[in-house]
């Protein structure tokens, strides 16, 4: 059997309407003013239920419509902010506490500005217009935030609070960072490229010259200076060469092959200086076949760069380590070195172009592996802890399958 609910204003009605009945029934059988109460009475009842009713409508109204602004609230990307005069939180949504990075607890009902001294701009900014201020969380980051905010006279009244919008803006910074990065490495590159081209054309004739007096001359004197001449100009012009790999747009001749192969080959190149050294080398190839499409010769020259790279900074005596995965669609080549590391102010640095710590460096190696890197729609990343060694992490699209 169902059991049957029946509301508390359907009895009170059905009470009024038989207090009605019974009143007129009274007013026919006995006294006439006996009759006039129960009916107003009734009356009373009937109209008391009519106002439950409505009351009761409007109060189910007025809860839908907070549910469906809380649900509204909780869903905008924005931090949203209701703040009285003094900075007093009446409302949070829950993006606003995850941007300032505090419990909801903690913020309303309390003074914001006691709680984020830097919020204090909220109650102070210029209707409508976009500001910014910079806020400081838990762990000491300091977190850019835009903000907008706007009168609200609650209930009409003459107390003025104010309604902030909020974003964090740390992502959208990073992408004009890099923006600007990529233009002004832009710019550079021509002027490298063009320095770089005419650098080129003496040193031609200059290494003309010094094969000839090499050929020719018959002091051993001479005979050692042209060849330091020589030297010193095949040096100028890998440089030269490297500016214009950087500084000009590429064209990639792609094709598939196997990254592994192709580090071995590099690898062999150095084998006796490895062995001299005693330096040794080890690999974890997690991807068997790593397969995948890109310009051998440009990815010779990273393979060249970062092995280079961790031979200079190893000792004798010292390893490197060769890592080898798959991630998301990506393989991950990673080199690391048992040297001395990178000092932690100098890791920004790194791929700077011209920026070098080592005697005789040229400061172009990492950021022409960068450039070759992003022209192949990967990355590289170079991580260090003092003392301990660095590594260099290079990205590049996969098309391979692991295994096999």
């Amino acid at each position: 059997m169902v059991p049957v609910r029946i509301h508390a204003k359907f009895l009170l009605l059905l009470l009024g309407i038989l207090v009605v009945l019974f009143s007129i029934f009274a007013m026919i059988q006995t006294s006439p003013e006996a009759g006039l109460l129960w009916l107003f009475s009734g009356m009373l009842i009937v109209m008391g239920c009519a106002v439950y009713a409505a009351v009761r409508t409007r109060s189910t109204e007025l809860n839908k419509n907070v549910r469906l602004m809380q649900g509204i609230l909780a869903s905008i990307s924005s931090g949203v902010a209701l703040l009285a005069p003094d900075g007093n939180v009446k409302l949070m949504n829950r993006q606003g506490v995850h941007i300032l990075q505090r419990g909801k607890e903690d913020l309303v009902g309390s003074r914001l500005t006691e709680i984020v001294p830097e919020t204090q701009a909220f109650l102070h900014a210029r209707t409508g217009s976009r500001e910014e201020i910079a806020v400081q969380v838990p762990g000491g980051i300091s977190v850019p935030i835009g903000f907008t905010s706007s009168p609200y006279a609650a209930g009409g009244g003459d107390q003025e609070y104010r309604i902030v919008v909020f974003q964090d803006l740390t992502e959208l910074k990073a992408l004009q960072a890099e923006h600007l990065d990529k233009e002004w490495f832009a710019a550079i590159g021509r002027v490298v490229a063009s320095v770089a081209h005419e650098i080129r054309n003496p040193l031609f004739g200059i290494s003309a010259i010094g094969q000839i007096f090499e050929r020719d001359l018959k002091d051993p004197v001479l005979q050692d200076l042209s060849r330091l001449l020589l030297t010193e100009a095949k040096r100028l012009n890998l440089l030269a060469e490297d500016l214009l790999l950087y500084g000009r747009p590429m064209q990639l001749k792609l094709e598939q092959a196997d990254l592994r192969v192709l580090w071995e080959e590099v690898l062999d190149l150095h084998r006796d200086e490895l062995k001299r050294r005693r330096i040794k080398v080890t690999g974890d190839y997690a991807v068997r076949h790593p397969v995948a499409t890109f310009d051998s010769h440009q990815i010779r020259q990273v393979f060249v760069h970062l092995l280079r790279n961790s031979m200079e900074a190893a000792p004798d005596g010292g390893s490197i380590s060769i890592t080898m995965l798959l991630e998301d669609r990506n393989i991950l080549f990673r080199v690391s070195d048992t040297g001395p590391g990178i000092p932690k102010e100098r890791l920004p640095h790194v791929f700077d172009l011209f920026y070098t710590t080592k005697p005789g460096g040229t400061g172009l190696g990492l950021a022409v592996c960068r450039k070759i890197l992003e022209d192949h729609g990967g990355d590289i990343l170079v991580t260090s802890e003092e003392g301990r060694g660095a590594s260099v992490t290079i990205k590049l699209p996969y098309e391979g399958a692991a295994g096999g």
